[in-house]
């Protein structure tokens, strides 16, 4: 159900039990010592500060073309908006919860009388707990003859009070210091919130109120949901002029390597390094591909040579030009690149690389064939006279004259271009 502009947002950034990001090498901050303050709230639980959700009803009518997939929640689609799970959401912010409705984030109402100069938001903790992470920066006005500073909080939002139920002081700069900017927070499916300032990523555990881990390195793109990482080292290695950057996948709920990997040794063409990237098939896990550039008209175009799988640690073969991953199965829909394939669209299985069902070129140019979403192992398809959902293991019709498509969904709910969104 995810389309090829999903995808390519997806290939940009990073994704078991956590979220994924881009850890850039760098010179990092000293790791700060952390000052935690806890709200008070009846409904807090053990391990994490939010409420635990209420019944909710198993379908419910939202505005059509309004809403976009953001880890537990939808997040409101506003034109230029950052509304993928990338690097979570700068600025104010409105979620829906199936549970909770609207949630509108704004930092004057969290943290009233304070001056707030940044705030970012992101999914974050499990799901049937979630919470809604958010960093910030406040200005302290200069007094008594200390000069202001910039203090940076760390917090848990509680969805059904829509407050801040925990938070955690995790960067002071002060006496003429300048605060390295924020450039990501990643939420985990757990209590740990990871985010980047400057050169030094951190991960800081809120049911343990301490850090977790911290270490050099500019963390930047992530994908809530299935847990690791790309650190980018730089190397003394250097192909045709161009340094060969180090890099690892690593774990964002503990900041540990997963896997390792030489970009010298990836290229394939000796004038270019090759370079990870990451996609997130969710029934799959975090996969990696193995890129490799092409410089057209002085730019950098980079064609996935290889995929896989860091989180079951085996191969894939999904090809170059995967269009469509499956939210409830290992399936991905392929557009073969080659004219010369006998085939205009296959579907594959992630997991193997099989071929499980295929649109032959010539019969799918006579119907006008056109996939519009694949999800649960149906394909979503339009040609000159019909709407067909169609079984993508085999082809056979499984209804004619669908008026709505799964466009985004959040945990077990899903929802529709109509704006139906329906647990499922």
């Amino acid at each position: 159900m995810l389309t090829s502009h999903h995808l390519n947002r997806l290939a940009r950034s990073a994704a078991g039990g956590a979220a994924v990001a881009l850890l850039l090498a760098g010179c990092g901050q000293p790791a700060q010592t952390p000052k935690v303050t806890s709200v008070k709230s009846s409904a807090q639980k053990a391990t994490t500060t939010a409420s635990a959700p209420p019944a909710a009803p198993t379908s419910l009518q939202l505005k059509a073309d309004s809403w976009l997939s953001y880890g537990h929640f939808l997040i409101e689609s506003r034109f230029g908006q950052n509304d993928y799970d990338g690097r979570g959401h700068e600025g104010t912010v409105t979620l829906f919860h199936p549970a909770y409705g609207e949630i509108d984030l704004d930092a004057k109402n969290l943290l009233p009388g304070d001056d707030v100069t940044y705030q970012r938001y992101a999914s974050s903790g499990p799901v049937d707990n979630p919470y809604i992470a958010g960093i910030f920066e406040v200005r302290v006005p200069s007094h008594d003859l200390e000069p202001e500073a910039t203090v940076v909080y760390l917090a848990q939002i509680d969805p059904k009070t829509k407050k801040i139920s925990k938070k955690a002081e995790v960067g002071r700069y002060g006496d003429g210091q300048q605060a390295p900017s924020i450039g990501l927070l990643a939420g985990t499916t757990g209590d740990v919130v990871a985010w980047g300032t400057g050169d030094t990523a951190t991960g800081y555990d809120f049911a343990a109120s301490k850090q977790a881990w911290s270490r050099p390195g500019r963390l930047d793109n992530a994908t809530f949901g299935t847990g690791g990482a790309v650190l980018d080292i730089p190397s003394t290695t250097r192909a045709g002029g161009v340094g060969c950057p180090h890099q690892a996948i690593i774990d964002l709920a503990t900041g540990a390597d997963i896997f390792d990997a030489d970009t010298f040794a990836m290229k394939t063409n000796d004038k270019y390094c090759g370079s990870l990237r990451q996609t997130v098939f969710s029934a799959v896990g975090l996969v990696a591909l193995i890129y490799n550039p092409e410089n057209k008209a002085g730019a950098e175009y980079y064609h996935p040579a290889a995929a896989y799988d860091f989180v079951h640690r085996r191969n894939l073969v999904i090809g170059p030009s995967t269009e469509f991953a499956d939210e409830r199965s290992p399936l991905v829909g392929v557009v073969p690149e080659s004219r010369d394939s006998a085939n205009a669209f296959e579907v594959r299985d992630s997991l193997t690389g099989d071929l499980v069902y295929a649109m032959p070129r010539d019969k799918a140019a006579a119907l006008n064939f056109r996939v519009r979403s694949l999800f649960n192992k149906q394909l979503f398809v339009e040609t000159t006279d019909e709407k067909l959902v169609v079984d993508a293991t085999n082809g056979s019709t499984i209804s004619r004259g669908w008026q709505s498509m799964p466009v985004a969904v959040a945990d077990s709910w899903v929802l529709y271009s109509d704006g139906k969104f329906v647990k499922q």
